[in-house]
């Protein structure tokens, strides 16, 4: 076992690990949305573990309300407004947050014209980043172990 190769194999999966899991990488989408329509959104990777925080900010010339409906993985929203409210604010600029998983999609609906910014963090690449460090960790730290100790040379009893 090479010890040095099995720390560096760990601390990959480690890094990797992490960028699969922890949120780093912000998106955003910005669009005006009329009154009488909605906006649907979500964040769609399937290599996604852990929570995604989401944040909606608005401004909009007259009071508004602004409600954000859960439609669950169907990215066509079926139910429209009869979904689970997941978030709900009031005035003419605001901003409400929630947290998902991936493959989760919500539709926004504000009571008057309103220009619209929806955020949120995922992992690196959609998480496929984490896995590709992950695996090589993994392969790494099975090489370091699998690797014989370093071998001394014996004295060839010359002197």
């Amino acid at each position: 076992m090479r010890a040095g190769v099995v720390a560096f194999g760990a601390a990959l999966v480690i890094v990797g690990a992490a960028l699969w899991i922890v949120p780093l990488a912000s998106a955003s989408s910005h669009i005006t949305v009329p009154v009488g329509y909605a906006y649907r959104f979500g964040a769609t990777g399937e290599f996604l573990v852990g929570a995604i925080p989401f944040t909606a900010k608005w401004t909009s010339s007259a009071g508004d309300s602004v409600s954000v409906y859960a439609c669950g993985t169907n990215s066509a929203c079926p139910n429209e407004r009869n979904g689970t409210l997941v978030a709900h604010g009031v005035g003419a600029a605001g901003s409400v947050g929630w947290s998902s998983r991936s493959g989760q999609y919500y539709l926004l609906v504000p009571s008057a014209d309103t220009n619209v910014t929806i955020t949120y963090l995922e992992p690196v690449e959609a998480g496929l980043a984490g896995i590709g460090v992950l695996g090589v960790g993994v392969l790494v730290l099975v090489a370091g172990v699998v690797m014989g100790r370093k071998s001394r040379s014996a004295p060839d009893g010359t002197p």
